[in-house]
């Protein structure tokens, strides 16, 4: 069985800033909590649960679901899982960066 989802190396780079922002200035415990929000996001947006949107950009069709206060922006694929483009936070400029990751 595939898995229901994949990470980008750019992705990975995002989640790994979002833990060091988090663990500098919030501690390890809210670490522990992002992380475990983000993984329950991730995995209703790759099972297509809870609210979530869909946009084509650039020709692609693109998942967005906002997880507190980032932005996870997955790439659909036929018979493939889902490709995690993406976690941005709310304050970033989201379409500009996005441009650079499809």
């Amino acid at each position: 069985m595939l898995p229901l989802y994949e990470i980008s190396k750019a992705a990975e780079k995002d989640w790994d800033g979002i833990v060091r922002y988090t663990l500098e200035k919030f501690g390890n415990r809210q670490v522990q909590e992002y992380t475990t929000s983000l993984l329950r996001c991730l995995d209703e947006l790759s099972q297509s649960k809870g609210q979530f949107k869909e946009m084509i950009f650039s020709g692609h069709k693109v998942l967005i679901k906002r997880c507190q206060k980032h932005s996870i922006f997955a790439l659909s694929q036929t018979n493939r899982p889902l490709l995690v483009l993406a976690i941005f936070h709310e304050q970033m400029d989201l379409m500009k960066r996005l441009k650079n990751r499809l």
